[in-house]
């Protein structure tokens, strides 16, 4: 998974500035999609372990739109 690492501020491509992370991205005006492959593509480069509640914060409590439903 490569192209947001450009997106994303340095300072925040690192796991203990998770909060501030899901914060940047909850407010980054892009559509719920394009947020959780950019919470994918930093949780990739930091090693961190995505949750439910990041994914909610993120898409503002829309987690169920961004599923497969296959």
């Amino acid at each position: 998974m490569t192209g947001f690492g450009y997106l994303i501020p340095a300072d925040l491509l690192d796991v203990r500035k998770k909060d501030e992370f899901l914060m940047w991205l909850a407010r980054l005006e892009v559509d719920i999609w394009t947020k959780k492959y950019m919470l994918l593509y930093w949780s990739q480069l930091t090693g961190a372990v995505i949750t439910e509640d990041m994914v909610q914060i993120i898409t503002g409590g829309n987690a169920h739109k961004t599923r497969d439903k296959g």
